[in-house]
């Protein structure tokens, strides 16, 4: 059996999508049962903010590092979604597909980055204090900012390397935005957001 191999990616100020963070994701038409259920969040990189693209580049460049290291050709899942792509594909001749574009408006320019994990990941309002779900209120919505630890690890199936996932591991709220409309162990990620300048520019 191969090594498992897992590389940690810090993203600043990004913001978010559909966060399931305090519960799972609920029973719906895409998650049928209740494995199936998982934490849950989406971040926007914007195609227009050129430290979003480097982020985009450093996902893209891990995630093939680790495929040569493990050698295996191709991703079977894929890393991002073009929102762009999504908009534009949905049908919006009809009053259905147009409070569907309108709900997906906030995709349009982004890539969408999916994380999720099994186990809850850790959650932070504060840099280097834990929240207590049971106790705290929940500062995560769609359309604030956060700063998110994930890893990008590699996988097997009855002892083959197949491929990469990506696992959600510590978020981070960094600050408010315009609400969209809508809505294993993890690793905790403190050390990690020291790194975070807490200048005029980052908030």
């Amino acid at each position: 059996m191969s090594k498992k191999i897992s590389e940690k990616i810090l993203l600043e100020n990004v913001r978010i999508a559909w966060p399931f963070l305090f519960d799972r994701e609920p029973i719906s038409d895409y998650i049928e049962t209740e494995e199936q259920r998982k934490f849950k969040v989406d971040c926007l990189l914007s195609k227009s903010n050129p430290k979003h693209m480097e982020y985009y580049k450093q996902i893209n460049d891990t995630a093939d590092d680790i495929l040569k290291r493990i050698k295996v050709k191709k991703h079977l899942h894929e890393l991002f979604k073009d929102g762009d792509e999504i908009y534009n594909a949905i049908d919006a001749s009809t009053e259905e597909g147009k409070e569907k574009r309108a709900n997906c408006e906030y995709m349009r320019g982004n890539y969408i980055l999916s994380l999720k994990n099994k186990i809850q990941p850790k959650l932070s309002l504060v840099k280097g204090q834990l929240l207590d779900i049971n106790t705290d209120e929940n500062p995560f919505y769609p359309g604030c900012f956060v700063h998110i630890l994930f890893t990008i690890d590699s996988y097997e199936y009855r002892k083959v390397p197949k491929g990469v996932t990506k696992r959600l591991q510590h978020v981070l709220f960094a600050k408010d935005g315009e609400m969209l409309g809508g809505t294993i162990s993890t690793i905790d990620g403190s050390d990690d957001f020291n790194k975070i300048q807490e200048d005029e520019d980052l908030f």
